[in-house]
């Protein structure tokens, strides 16, 4: 039996609302200290399962659902084979497609093996934070907003979660481990080297205190940027990647025309407006980091460099952590009267957001949702 449109939406809307409140029991146990183990481990169970299995027994759901199962069965033909080949500096993505292969024998197992690391470390992140942030509405952003990537860029969206928990080892200086987590990102896609500047920006504190202090001029240039990224963008990232060669495997990313930026992307900076307002209390939150000033300041210059290559829309959601954590703790960090509006119009924003981009357009062909058994059936 086929899921309608309307169906999957309530199955979309419905595993991430489970996913929330139980989020926000976990949460309010730990407030109380009532976290007993067992009943922790069973909430962080209901918290990450749900999603899991909803993410594994997908079917033809997703833009990149078709290219990652015909590079599965290529990778899994062996080392000759030429996708392998021109995947072997992911190696830790085609591991993947081994360890699936050997385990159950399709894609399927690929899926789960992602969803499973993904929102595992999801969770983690969030965890390592739940003192000082509101998890449900830290979860409210992640799904309603960003968790759709993870049903499309399978190989980034593993990056990105461990480099996300990465920032944790970050935040306690802990360089040596942050870096190596780094190199595991990268293992799984290269485009994850992004954060091995962010590493080097954080060790210099005197980068940001400069940002701060010249923030007119740094408007202006960003302003500057943008009009030359749109008007000359194409001619300067063509000329970078026609010289250096080992970029020239993402001349595909060109845009050959003059490109707008998408208005998703501006919602997703726009969200930050009144985080930016209450910088000063979030700043005095004991879990407040400057290394999500970083990201912010990475953003708004991806988002320029988008304008001339798609990877720079790819790069842009290396950085959604900075939304998920900056609002939940934004809540956590103004006056009582103001925390139920900040929930409320964030998580009803966001769940228009949801309905509109992917459900009413199609961004990201992710409904009508199918189920696994659909493949099989028609296999039988």
């Amino acid at each position: 039996m086929e899921i309608t449109m309307q169906e999957s939406l309530y199955i979309y809307y419905g595993v991430f609302l489970f996913s929330i409140c139980m989020s926000f029991i976990y949460q309010r146990n730990y407030q109380e200290k009532k976290d007993v183990k067992l009943k922790k481990g069973v909430l962080i169970f209901l918290i990450i399962a749900p999603v899991v299995l909803m993410q594994t027994l997908r079917y033809k759901v997703g833009t990149d659902y078709y290219p990652y199962e015909v590079l599965y069965r290529e990778i899994i033909k062996g080392s000759h084979n030429v996708v392998y080949q021109k995947y072997s500096n992911e190696y830790f993505y085609v591991l993947e497609c081994i360890i699936s292969d050997k385990l159950v024998g399709d894609v399927w197992g690929f899926f789960f093996i992602n969803a499973f690391i993904e929102n595992t470390l999801v969770f983690v992140l969030l965890d390592y934070y739940k003192k000082k942030i509101d998890m449900p509405l830290a979860y409210t952003i992640f799904y309603f907003m960003f968790y759709p990537m993870f049903l499309n860029a399978e190989r980034q969206s593993v990056a990105m979660t461990i480099v996300w928990v990465g920032i944790i080892l970050l935040e306690k200086r802990k360089f040596i481990g942050y870096f190596i987590l780094v190199a595991i990102a990268i293992m799984f896609h290269n485009s994850a080297i992004i954060y091995a500047g962010v590493g080097v920006i954080y060790l210099f504190d005197s980068i940001l205190n400069y940002i701060k202090k010249y923030s007119g001029i740094f408007i202006s240039l960003f302003i500057a940027g943008v009009l030359i990224s749109y008007w000359y963008g194409y001619v300067i990232m063509s000329f970078i990647l026609n010289n250096f060669s080992f970029l020239g495997k993402y001349k595909r990313y060109l845009i050959d025309d003059k490109s707008k930026i998408s208005l998703a992307y501006i919602v997703v900076l726009l969200l930050m407006v009144p985080c930016i307002i209450y910088l000063k209390n979030i700043e005095k939150n004991e879990m407040y980091n400057k290394v999500y000033i970083i990201g912010f300041v990475l953003q708004i210059v991806l988002l320029m460099v988008s304008l001339a290559g798609q990877f720079g829309n790819r790069l842009f959601a290396y950085f959604y952590n900075v939304e998920i954590i900056s609002i939940a703790m934004l809540k956590q960090s103004i006056s009582k009267t103001n925390r139920k509006y900040i929930t409320t119009s964030y998580s009803i924003s966001a769940m228009i957001y949801f309905y509109i981009l992917y459900f009413y357009i199609g961004n990201s062909q992710i409904f009508p949702y199918r189920m696994i058994t659909e493949k099989f059936i028609k296999w039988h």
